[in-house]
């Protein structure tokens, strides 16, 4: 077995390029998450504009369902790294409809591949040089959580470090398994917060920030336990926004209203989080 140093496609561990990259990983993300669930959605948002910016998008790539092998297309080319082999789907966007189990073959996958090299990769075409920076850039997500966390938080999710093994993407996994709630508790418990009259203006100083903030946290919620918002979110959120005073904006929502029960115009198409965001 091959020990890899921090800095894969070079020979020596303090390339600048790597090096930068690996710091732009690792730095603590703006918003700290404490454990509030209001403070969640933010945090979240925070963690995915980071994983774009640096470029670690494609980490969250899930195989999800295996395609028919295409008439054309012989067996020895048929490898499982194939580009019509798998459907996929990013996890970081899809995570209710993604399993701890897909995510362990996926990590599982990634090793076996760098356990079987002879050689380390030296440059970004060798032999598992994908595999390779896969792994680190994993290493890198999770340091970058934990310095993300804080002391409370982390000291709770160290409890699941045998399950996540240093690996930053099943580590955000359990974190949002943990936070937001797989379960019909979850949704009961994110349900209580979108009643008629949780949900009215005067509970927020009639601030449309501060409830739209609200409504998107328990909805993720909600969404997050594989559930999706109901026809009586919106009406719910519909009839909330419709105490607004201000005449143009009420105009705006009683139009949208209209077009959402009507099947037609903008509002049609609109998701609830659309419509809030």
């Amino acid at each position: 077995m091959v020990n890899y140093n921090l800095t894969p496609f070079t020979a020596t561990i303090d390339d600048p390029a790597r090096l930068k990259h690996m710091a732009m990983v690792k730095a603590p993300l703006q918003t700290v998450y404490d454990g509030k669930i209001e403070n969640l959605r933010l945090h979240i948002q925070d963690f995915t504009c980071r994983i774009k910016n640096t470029g670690l998008y494609h980490e969250f790539l899930i195989c999800t369902t295996e395609n028919p092998q295409p008439a054309d297309i012989p067996d020895d080319t048929w490898t499982f790294d194939h580009p019509l082999r798998w459907q996929t789907a990013n996890y970081i966007e899809n995570f209710n409809s993604v399993t701890f189990s897909a995510l362990l073959q996926e990590k599982e996958r990634v090793e076996d591949t760098l356990e079987m090299l002879n050689d380390i990769p030296m440059t970004s075409t060798d032999e598992g040089a994908p595999k390779l920076a896969s792994k680190q850039h994993r290493m890198w997500i999770a340091e970058m959580l934990r310095n993300s966390w804080t002391s409370t938080v982390a000291s709770e999710m160290n409890a699941f470090e045998e399950e996540t093994q240093g690996d930053g993407i099943l580590l955000f996994y359990i974190f949002l398994r943990e936070n937001i709630g797989f379960t019909n508790e979850a949704i009961i418990a994110a349900e209580a917060q979108l009643t008629k009259e949780k949900l009215a203006l005067e509970n927020f100083q009639f601030d449309i920030f501060k409830f739209t903030t609200h409504v998107r946290t328990y909805i993720h919620q909600i969404m997050g336990a594989g559930q999706q918002p109901t026809k009586q979110h919106f009406i719910l959120v519909f009839s909330a926004l419709k105490a607004v005073e201000e005449d143009e904006f009420k105009l705006i929502i009683m139009k949208l209203y209209q077009e959402w029960r009507s099947g037609k115009g903008e509002g049609a198409t609109l998701t609830l989080l659309q419509l809030l965001a």
